[in-house]
């Protein structure tokens, strides 16, 4: 996932610092939080910017994550940057990087509303002249990763893993409902890609999920966000 790239990175990096401002969830342990500094030796969460080395963005809803000044907001529903303005304007001026755990603009929820991520965080950070390093999609190391992992399960060993990685009929498909970070992504670095297009981000740009799923209708949606075309498409994703 792109939380454990972020973490196999911070368990590695010198440059940055090890105190943290961070911005998370605030109920970490559903979301998969809870042991997330465990094996990172010698890092600090910090409660204000003035004392931070960088940002960690692991969720959009609680500020200063894991310490006593811990806030919660609603920009999650919202995406009012007002929120994160002040503190944002406050990083920069100190030239505070930002790692975004998960490049995510938008989700949709299972109740049907739409959701927004840390990835529309960091893109508002970067529009303020902040610097962001991003892991997970559509950024290259997510899916090299992905192929590395499927590679190693499919032949049981590095030795072989690494011939199958160069084996150009052993093709993966990556399916997503995300033009931009399922399907460009994929595309970019030689997957296949499977759109589902009647079910969750673009279901709307697709006519709702009542509304047949076109050639055309996908074809011209592709156009419009200037992505290449997926190799096949879904009305969703079900099993």
């Amino acid at each position: 996932t792109s939380g454990e790239l972020a973490h196999r990175y911070l368990s590695k990096q010198e440059k940055l610092g090890t105190r943290v401002l961070w911005i998370a969830w605030s109920e970490r342990e559903k979301r998969g939080l809870g042991d997330f500094f465990e094996g990172l030796e010698g890092y600090t969460l910090v409660s204000n910017v003035e004392d931070a080395d960088f940002i960690l963005v692991s969720g959009v809803e609680s500020r200063f994550a894991g310490t006593e000044a811990e806030e919660a907001c609603d920009y999650e529903r919202t995406a009012e940057h007002r929120l994160y303005r002040p503190l944002f304007r406050a990083a920069i001026q100190r030239m505070v990087p930002m790692i975004c755990a998960n490049p995510d603009l938008r989700v949709i929820r299972p109740s049907g509303w739409r959701a927004y991520l840390g990835g529309s965080l960091a893109a508002y950070y970067e529009r303020l002249g902040g610097q962001v390093i991003y892991f997970g999609k559509p950024h290259s190391s997510a899916f090299e990763e992905a192929r590395r992992q499927l590679c190693l399960a499919v032949a049981g060993n590095e030795e072989a893993a690494l011939e199958l990685e160069l084996d150009e009929d052993f093709r993966i498909c990556h399916v997503g409902d995300s033009l931009q970070h399922d399907v460009r992504g994929a595309r970019s670095v030689g997957f296949a890609a499977a759109f589902v297009g009647r079910t969750g981000l673009h279901a709307d740009d697709m006519g709702g999920q009542d509304a047949p799923l076109t050639k055309d209708g996908v074809r011209d949606l592709c156009l419009e966000h200037k992505v290449p075309l997926p190799q096949a498409c879904l009305p969703r994703f079900q099993w």
